[in-house]
């Protein structure tokens, strides 16, 4: 008895399903502009925390290698006998700071690249608001001609 229950129960729910009018065109162009907003939303939250991520990989080798930087001046501090552990440390502290110039300088390049993101995807927001909803981001050329003007 309860299976039978169960399935004309079943039964019924897709016969409603199957009889229920088609969606209207204006709700489905809003849910393809809401598509688009989603995947604009999407795209900027994994890109920037993508560059984030990157941010904070690189402020922590900037750390390491000042904490390395001090301990090796600390040492040639205490070792000034030994000619050769000098200039082992000096070498060594030349390198890292070239190291640390140039993850610094990879810093800036990643805080540009979220700076450019943000710029792009407030822009887009504005036009979505603007229109809308209706973008012409949708079309590829004018995303590209869009993202070379900003």
């Amino acid at each position: 008895m309860a299976l039978y229950r169960a399935r004309s129960f079943q039964i019924s729910i897709t016969f409603h399903r199957m009889s229920a009018p088609s969606p209207s065109p204006s709700i489905s162009r809003l849910n393809s502009n809401s598509d688009e907003t989603f995947r604009i939303v999407v795209n900027y939250l994994v890109t920037s925390n993508k560059l984030e991520e990157t941010r904070v990989k690189y402020t922590r080798i900037i750390d390491s290698l000042v904490l390395q930087m001090d301990c090796l001046n600390l040492i040639a501090t205490l070792t000034k006998t030994n000619l050769v552990v000098l200039l082992v440390i000096k070498y060594i502290l030349k390198y890292l700071e070239n190291l640390k110039k140039n993850t610094i300088i990879s810093l800036r390049n990643v805080e540009a690249k979220i700076e450019k993101k943000m710029k792009i995807q407030k822009r887009r927001a504005q036009m979505m608001f603007q229109h809308n909803g209706i973008t012409p981001m949708s079309d590829i050329t004018k995303r590209l001609e869009f993202n070379k003007n900003n």
